[in-house]
């Protein structure tokens, strides 16, 4: 009994992708560290569209920002860094300045996604490959009447096409072997995996809009937890407890309803709609083969991060590997990381630091190989 139960237990092809802000750096979205230089050109972008409400929100974190000041004289605070400003302002503001913080980083990865220019890779590829891709561009023969053909394709289409190995026709249901657990707000992630013909599961059971059968699939979609909320969630009722999933930042703002964003802060709380997302994540990492953690910088603030691999790994028999792909320099990342895990387990050989972007990892097969995708 205790074999077959372990048997049950042990997966050998799970890959969970945690997704930090690197991940959506090639579509224009910010980092921490130049957030509040976005949201000043958001500002300027507001002003010429005459949005009045969003301008007034950004222009109150501006307010608090030169407040500020006075601490970050004695105290040692980056009040240009957004994690400890939102930190210092959760201990000092009230409810309405959180509505603000929301709002203004709404409003500003709205921006970024108006002004982003699409970023594709060019490929020489086999007429059957290039189904997989339904938006490619500039598509034309290339040796005559060859199987071949010269195309483009969205970056972020053929990065998640790589992650979930969607060439593999013998594969049913990529959700069975592919998750996302993401920090993020923005949702190149699902605008990338609708236009790739998939759907998607956000393991929000209380959402009021699930009929949605063009992009929402709680059985077979594929799973996105975002931890933090998400630019297209939003919530109505008195105390926020009728979810409805949209499309698009757009769509989110015109049905007047509260948008669901966690602010970068020291005080997170996961409760309601947000701890159904947490629990799901938790079971994820419980099963996963491969924990692949993208562009996360692994910030002070985010001390949940490490909780929330400790809740998941408690049940894990099944991990094979760790793999930390971003840019940062060796040395930081490994001061970062004694912080989450024991050296021990460090030298142990199952985590791997990839010093290169997202993009790159994920358009090289010898990266790919590492992952088994």
């Amino acid at each position: 009994e205790t074999g077959k139960y372990l048997m049950n237990k042990i997966f050998n092809n799970n890959n969970v992708y945690i997704l930090g802000a690197g991940f959506s750096i090639d579509g224009n979205m910010p980092l921490i560290k130049n957030f509040l230089v976005k949201m000043r050109e958001t500002a300027e972008w507001l002003e010429k569209k005459k949005d009045s409400k969003n301008l007034n929100s950004i222009q109150k974190v501006f307010e608090f920002r030169l407040k500020a000041s006075g601490a970050a004289y004695r105290i040692n605070i980056d009040i240009d860094d957004i994690e400890q400003l939102f930190s210092l302002a959760t201990a000092k503001e009230n409810t309405e300045f959180n509505q603000h913080i929301i709002e203004s980083i709404a409003s500003t990865l709205h921006y970024c996604e108006e002004t982003n220019e699409t970023k594709y890779i060019n490929l020489t590829v086999t007429h059957d490959y290039l189904k997989n891709f339904p938006n490619a561009k500039d598509i034309k023969e290339n040796y005559g009447n060859s199987s071949y053909t010269n195309c483009k394709i969205d970056l972020y289409e053929y990065i998640v096409a790589n992650m979930i190995n969607i060439y593999d026709k013998s594969i049913k249901n990529q959700s069975e072997s592919n998750s996302f657990i993401s920090f993020n707000y923005d949702t190149i992630l699902e605008q990338s995996i609708w236009n790739l013909g998939l759907k998607v599961n956000y393991c929000l059971s209380r959402a009021g809009n699930l009929d949605r059968q063009d992009i929402f699939d709680q059985t077979s979609g594929l799973k996105i937890l975002k931890l933090h909320g998400s630019l297209n969630w939003t919530a109505s009722g008195t105390q926020g407890q009728k979810l409805k999933l949209l499309k698009n930042y757009l769509e989110a703002t015109e049905s007047n309803n509260s948008k669901i964003l966690l602010p970068p802060t020291w005080q997170k709380s996961f409760s309601g709609s947000l701890k159904e997302v947490w629990d799901s994540a938790i079971d994820r990492i419980s099963e996963a083969t491969r924990i692949v953690i993208i562009g996360f910088s692994i910030p002070d603030t985010d001390i949940h991060f490490k909780y929330l691999l400790s809740a998941g790994l408690q049940d894990n028999i099944s991990l094979q590997k760790i793999l930390f792909i971003n840019p940062m320099e060796k040395t930081e990342f490994r001061t970062k990381i004694t912080k989450i895990f024991h050296e021990k387990f460090l030298d142990s050989g199952l985590i791997e630091h990839i010093q290169i972007k997202a993009s790159d990892f994920f358009s090289q097969n010898d990266y790919l190989k590492k992952i088994n995708r």
